[in-house]
C-alpha cells in the first residue's frame, strides 16, 4: 500500500519504494484507478504546485470518488485560462453538481450517538465519553466518498491541507478481506467460523465486512465477534462514521471497551470457557493505542486456563467413576426403579443447531421427569456459542449422572470428556455416516446401549451388540402436541384444505445435479449418480408393488457390476446412503407433492408447504408459508389442515405423523409395499401369540391355519382385500416365533395408522379421495384422526418410549452383572 509522508498506515509493501516519472503518473491518473493515483499525485503536486495538468489529473480522480470539495480546490489553483477551457468547465459543472462530501463534526456526532444508544439499549452505555469525544472532533476534517470511505486531513491556519491522515481505500481492502471459514457453515461443518476478535473500529468498514461475511448458517449458528479497544474515543472515532446501529444492536457483538482492555478480554473468555474461545485474532493497522496486555497474548491465556480447567475436571469425572461396574450398575438402578434408591440423574446433551433433534432433546428431559428421573438438558446457551469439552465435564461432575442419553452420538464420539463407567445409551433417530463404522461398533461396551431406528447394518457389518439395542421409533411429545382448542387467529393463518411440514425443499433434479457438482471432474462418479437417479425415478414409481429399500439394493448393486466394479465392499453401501437413498426419498416425496398441487389446482383447494426453502421452488413458491416453531404454531398447522401429508421411501413411520394425530389432524401417508409387509408380519406373530394355545407343542415349524379360525387372520385378510389384493384362504403360523433369537415384529407400529385404506394413497386418484373425505365428512376426519391419536399415545409418546428405556437398560444392566 502507498501512503504519504506522515500518513497513518502501512508503509508501502517490503518497505521499498520507487521513483516514478511524470509521464508513468499521468498514465496512472488516466486509467481509472483514483485511490492509486491520488497519493502519488498529491506528492508531486506539493513538489510542484504550478503542475497544472497534475491538478486537473487530481481534479478528475477526485471526481471519480464523489469528493466534491477538494476537487474543486485543485480546479480553483489551476490558472484562470487553462480554467476556461470547455473541458475543464465541464469538469467544473460535473464537481459542483455533485452533493457536499464533507462529513461535519454535528453530522458525525449523530451518527456517533445514535450508534451509543444502540449499545445504550443493550447494556453497554459508553455515553459518558461522548463530550470528550466532541471536544476533538472538528481536529480532523472528514469527507465522505461515494465507495463507502471517508477521507480524513487535516488544514493549517491558512485553511490550505497540512496533512493527509487517512487517503486510501479502506473499505475496499477489507471488502476484499478473508477470513478461515466457510461462509455460512454450521456447527457440524468443517468450515465453520470460530469466534473472531478485532482490535479496533476505525475505521469501522473491517467490522461491517466481519459482520456481512457471518451470516447466520442453516442450522442458525452465526459466530460471535469481540471488538476490543484499549482507547474509548477511538471507538467513537469509527463510530463516527456510519450507521451501524443494526449490526451493534446484535447481541453477537461484544464490545471490551477502555484501559486494560486486553484483561478484560482474557476475563471475558474465561467466563465462558463452557463454550469454544480460542478464535481468530484481528487487528487494524491504524489502531493507536493498543490493548494491554496485546489481544493475542489475552487469548493464549484464556485458553490456556480452560485446558487446564479440562485435565482437571477431566481427572475428577474419571475418579467419580472409577470401579463402577456393571454389578455396581445394576444395584443402582434396581434400587432407584423400586423407590429404594435415589432417583436415577440422567444428562441429555443435544445441539441448539439442529432442525429436530434439540426439540427432541427436550422432549426426552421432559418425559424423564414425567418417569421419575433427576434430568438435566445441556444444550449451547445461545446462537453464537459451540460447547467446549469443560461444558460436558462439568455436567458430569456436578449431577454425577446415573445415565448419559444423546441422540445419534455414540460414546465414541465423545471419548476425550464421556468416561466409560457410566452407562450410555444412544438414541439413533437419524442414519448419520459417523455411526457405520467399525471403530463406532467395536467401541460399544457392557455399559453402551442403542435405542431407535436400528439398522441391521450396525450389527451386521459394524459390530454392534445386538443384545443392548431396543428398536424404538421416534415418538411425540403428548404436552405439546394435543387436540385441544386453538388460538383462534392462529388457526385462521393456518386453514387450508393440504398441508404438509417438511424442509425437503429441493428438487430432486437439482439434489441430483448438486451431487453431480460436488463430483467434480471425477467421469466415473458422475456416471454412477446419473444411473442411479434413473432407476430410483423408476423405484419409486412401482414402491406400492415392490419392495423399495430391497429395490435400491439390487439397483445399486447392478449399477457397480456394469462399471466392473465390486459390490461386496464398502461401496455399495456408500452409494446407497450418499445417493441413492437420499435421492429416491427425494422423488418419493416430491411425487407426492405435485399430486397434490396437480389436485388442489384443480379443485380450488388451498395447499401450504411448511419449512425451509419452498418460496425459492419453481412451483411450489406460492404455496410457501415459512418455517413453524416446534410448539403450538406447528400443533396449528395440523390441526388447521384438512389433511397432513407424509412421504418417506424409508419408512411410513415418523414424528410428524404422530404429532398431527395428536393435535386432532389426520395425516395421509404415501404407501408402500413394505407397509403390507409389516402388517402381514406383525399378524403372523399376533396368531402365534393368540392361537398357539390351542394347537399345543408343535411337530413341525410350520402349521396352516384356516383364515376364518383367527381374527387376526380375517382383519389382515379385510386389509388385503380392500387394498384390492387377494385374501389367502390359509394362513401360515410359524413356530420360529418361540425361538429366543428371532426379533419379534412391532406390532403396535404396524398397526398404527389403522385401516390402510383410509389413511394411505399410493396415487393422485386415491389421494384425492382420502381429501375429499376430509373436507367433506368432518366426523370420518374426527374418527381417523382420534383413532391413530389413541393408538400413538399409548405407546409413541416420549414418556412411554423413555419408561421402555429405562427398563431395557436396566435389564441389560442385570444381565451383564450376571444376574
Amino acid at each position: 500500500m502507498t501512503t504519504l509522508a506522515g500518513t497513518s498506515g502501512a508503509p508501502a509493501h517490503g518497505g521499498q519504494t520507487r521513483r516514478i516519472s511524470r509521464d508513468e503518473l499521468v498514465k496512472l491518473g488516466q486509467a481509472g484507478r483514483p485511490w492509486a493515483f491520488l497519493p502519488l499525485g498529491l506528492q508531486a503536486i506539493a513538489k510542484s504546485p504550478e503542475d497544472a495538468g497534475l491538478r486537473l489529473l487530481a481534479a478528475a480522480n477526485f471526481a471519480r470518488l464523489g469528493l466534491r470539495g477538494l476537487g474543486l480546490e485543485q480546479l480553483e489553483a489551476v490558472p484562470e485560462a487553462q480554467r476556461a477551457e470547455a473541458t475543464v468547465r465541464a469538469l467544473a459543472s460535473t464537481l459542483e453538481a455533485m452533493p457536499d462530501d464533507v462529513l461535519t463534526s454535528a453530522r458525525r456526532t449523530t451518527i456517533c450517538r445514535g450508534n451509543l444508544e444502540a449499545l445504550a439499549a443493550r447494556g453497554v452505555d459508553l455515553t459518558g465519553h461522548l463530550d470528550a469525544w466532541r471536544e476533538r472532533a472538528g481536529e480532523i476534517e472528514h469527507r465522505a466518498t461515494g465507495d463507502g470511505n471517508v477521507v480524513r486531513l487535516q488544514r493549517g491556519d491558512d485553511g490550505a491541507i497540512a496533512q493527509w491522515v487517512r487517503l486510501q481505500d479502506e473499505a475496499g481492502e477489507s471488502k476484499g478481506a478473508k477470513f478461515s471459514h466457510r461462509p455460512g457453515a454450521g456447527v457440524s461443518d468443517p468450515g465453520c467460523p470460530p469466534p473472531f476478535v478485532l482490535e479496533g473500529m476505525d475505521p469501522p468498514w473491517l467490522f461491517r465486512r466481519l459482520i456481512e461475511a457471518t451470516p447466520p448458517a442453516p442450522d442458525g449458528f452465526q459466530p460471535r465477534i469481540y471488538v476490543v479497544q484499549e482507547d474509548p474515543l477511538e471507538l467513537l472515532d469509527g463510530l463516527s462514521m456510519v450507521d451501524l446501529r443494526r449490526e451493534l444492536s446484535s447481541e453477537r457483538v461484544c464490545l471490551i471497551v477502555g484501559p486494560e482492555a486486553g484483561a478484560k478480554l482474557e476475563d471475558e473468555l474465561k467466563s465462558r470457557s463452557a463454550t469454544a474461545i480460542k478464535g481468530a485474532a484481528l487487528g487494524l493497522p491504524t489502531v493507536r493505542t493498543r490493548a494491554t496486555p496485546g489481544v493475542g497474548e489475552a487469548i493464549q491465556r484464556a485458553v490456556a486456563a480452560q485446558a487446564q480447567e479440562h485435565e482437571r475436571l477431566r481427572g475428577e469425572v474419571a475418579a467419580l467413576y472409577a470401579g463402577r461396574d456393571a454389578a455396581w450398575w445394576a444395584g443402582r438402578w434396581k434400587a432407584a426403579l423400586s423407590g429404594e434408591g435415589r432417583p436415577l440423574r440422567v444428562l441429555v446433551p443435544t445441539c441448539r443447531f439442529s432442525t429436530y433433534v434439540r426439540h427432541a432433546a427436550s422432549d426426552i428431559v421432559e418425559g424423564l421427569r414425567a418417569s421419575g428421573c433427576e434430568a438435566r438438558l445441556l444444550m449451547e446457551p445461545d446462537d453464537h456459542s459451540r460447547l467446549a469439552s469443560v461444558a460436558y465435564l462439568r455436567e458430569l461432575r456436578e449431577l454425577e449422572p446415573d445415565l448419559v442419553l444423546l441422540i445419534n452420538y455414540t460414546r465414541s464420539s465423545f471419548s476425550n470428556v464421556m468416561p466409560e463407567g457410566v452407562p450410555y445409551v444412544c438414541w439413533v433417530q437419524d442414519a448419520m455416516p459417523h455411526l457405520f463404522n467399525d471403530e463406532s461398533g467395536g467401541a460399544q461396551g457392557p455399559l453402551d446401549f442403542l435405542a431407535g431406528h436400528l439398522h441391521s447394518d450396525l450389527f451386521k457389518r459394524h459390530g454392534y451388540a445386538n443384545e443392548r439395542a431396543l428398536d424404538l421409533p421416534v415418538p411425540a411429545s403428548e404436552t405439546k402436541f394435543h387436540d385441544g382448542p386453538v388460538d383462534a387467529e392462529l388457526l385462521r393463518e393456518h386453514e387450508c384444505e393440504i398441508a404438509c411440514v417438511t424442509h425437503h425443499s429441493e428438487p430432486p433434479e437439482a439434489l441430483r445435479d448438486r451431487m453431480l457438482a460436488e463430483s467434480g471432474g471425477d467421469a466415473l462418479h458422475r456416471r454412477l449418480i446419473g444411473a442411479v437417479y434413473e432407476r430410483m425415478v423408476h423405484i419409486c414409481d412401482t414402491a406400492h408393488a415392490e419392495a423399495a429399500t430391497t429395490r435400491i439394493r439390487e439397483a445399486v448393486i447392478e449399477i457397480l457390476q456394469a462399471e466392473g466394479l465390486p459390490t461386496d465392499g464398502p461401496a455399495t453401501q456408500q452409494l446407497i446412503r450418499q445417493a441413492a437413498a437420499p435421492l429416491a426419498d427425494r422423488i418419493f416425496r416430491h411425487q407426492v407433492f405435485h399430486w397434490a398441487l396437480n389436485i388442489a389446482e384443480r379443485r380450488g383447494w388451498r395447499m401450504h408447504l411448511y419449512g425451509r426453502g419452498w418460496e425459492s421452488h419453481p412451483r411450489f413458491a406460492p404455496c410457501a408459508r415459512g418455517e413453524r416453531e416446534h410448539g403450538e404454531p406447528l400443533r396449528a398447522a395440523y390441526q388447521a389442515a384438512a389433511v397432513n401429508l407424509h412421504a418417506s421411501v424409508h419408512s411410513l413411520w415418523h414424528q410428524r405423523v404422530l404429532e398431527c394425530a395428536m393435535s386432532g389432524g389426520v395425516p395421509l401417508c404415501r404407501r408402500k409395499f413394505e407397509n403390507l409387509q409389516a402388517m402381514q408380519r406383525a399378524t403372523a406373530f399376533l396368531i402365534h401369540e393368540h392361537c398357539a394355545p390351542e394347537y399345543g407343542k408343535l411337530k413341525s415349524r410350520d402349521h396352516r391355519l384356516r383364515t376364518i379360525d383367527s381374527v387376526d387372520a380375517l382383519m389382515m385378510a379385510a386389509q388385503r382385500q380392500r387394498l384390492g389384493e387377494r385374501a389367502p384362504i390359509e394362513q401360515i403360523y410359524n413356530e420360529r416365533w418361540a425361538l429366543p433369537e428371532v426379533k419379534r415384529p412391532d406390532v403396535a407400529s404396524a398397526m398404527l395408522l389403522g385401516d390402510l385404506c383410509e389413511t394411505t394413497f399410493a396415487s393422485e386418484e386415491e389421494l384425492e379421495r382420502l381429501v375429499e373425505k376430509a373436507v367433506e365428512m368432518p366426523a370420518w376426519r374426527r374418527s381417523v384422526s382420534g383413532g391413530i391419536s389413541n393408538r400413538a399415545r399409548r405407546r409413541f409418546t416420549y414418556q412411554a418410549s423413555v419408561k421402555r428405556i429405562l427398563g431395557f437398560v436396566a435389564e441389560g444392566l442385570e444381565r451383564s452383572a450376571g444376574g
